[in-house]
């Protein structure tokens, strides 16, 4: 098993998390945009919603890189939320943190949130200022909620074939009002699979 994400602290706590289990596996800090792997996975699997936070472009080659690293017959996992009507609203508001996330102590944060329809986008901006040391850092992050059409369009590129959708991890069916989308993507592993 090989876990990798961007961020030093995810890293660590996985590695804290596995070492009395001994668990096999390997750990990396790096960005999923540039490394690779040629079919040495049998599953890979790309959790919390971590696809919405990449560009049309970067999910290409997200499809690319995950198509060259399966195995002939692999299976891709996408994990992504349905956007809530507070997701599709635009506002600001200030408001306190309850647990610190930014700094050592809660902080006061000035958030401004965007919705742009045409494109599913959100983006959302935070000010935060530490409530003990005043120090302060701005935040940006934006999301979008691809649709499965999309995502199965950038599967095709890479022959990857989407086999289930589910609404949640108990494999419910996907309505309407499913909280998630659980997307299951194979890789073709011969040329019956053109029919599949």
């Amino acid at each position: 098993m090989t876990g990798i994400d961007i961020g030093r602290y995810p890293i660590d706590l996985a590695r804290t998390r596995v070492a009395d289990d001994k668990i096999d596996a390997e750990f990396l800090c790096a960005d999923i945009l540039r490394i690779e792997y040629k079919n040495e996975f049998d599953l890979v699997f790309l959790i919390c919603g971590q696809m919405g936070h990449f560009s049309p472009e970067e999910c290409r080659v997200i499809f690319a890189r995950t198509a060259a690293s399966l195995k002939d017959g692999g299976v891709f996992i996408i994990h992504l939320p349905t956007f809530s009507r507070e997701d599709m609203a635009s506002y600001t508001q200030w408001y306190q943190e309850k647990q610190p996330f930014y700094f050592d102590h809660p902080a006061i944060i000035h958030r401004e949130q965007y919705f742009f329809e045409n494109e599913q986008v959100k983006l959302i901006r935070d000010f935060a200022v530490d409530t003990v040391t005043r120090h302060n850092t701005l935040f940006g992050v934006s999301e979008k909620a691809y649709t499965q059409s999309e995502l199965e369009s950038y599967a095709s590129e890479q022959g990857l074939i989407l086999t289930e959708v589910f609404g949640d991890y108990k494999k419910s069916p996907r309505e309407i009002n499913s909280s998630e989308k659980i997307y299951v993507f194979r890789k073709k592993d011969s040329p019956a699979d053109d029919n599949y």
